[in-house]
């Protein structure tokens, strides 16, 4: 993915980041590259109205994204 991120999509990388509210809120929360890849994916899809067909198996952290 492009590091040229919409504020959205931006937005969605922080809130899901290390330091980030998520990170704070829970405990025990770890920041995952992969939860942060889809959820900044939607995100961009959502800013440009395209569609986006992605999946995830176990693991990413596709509950909060």
């Amino acid at each position: 993915m492009s590091t040229d991120r919409s504020e959205l999509a931006q937005a969605c990388a922080d809130a899901l980041g290390a330091s980030g509210p998520f990170a704070a809120a829970v405990d025990g929360y770890r920041a995952r590259p992969g939860q942060i890849e889809l959820a900044t994916a939607i995100a961009t899809a959502i800013g440009s109205c395209s569609a986006l067909l992605a999946d995830a198996g176990t693991g990413p952290g596709t509950t909060f994204a």
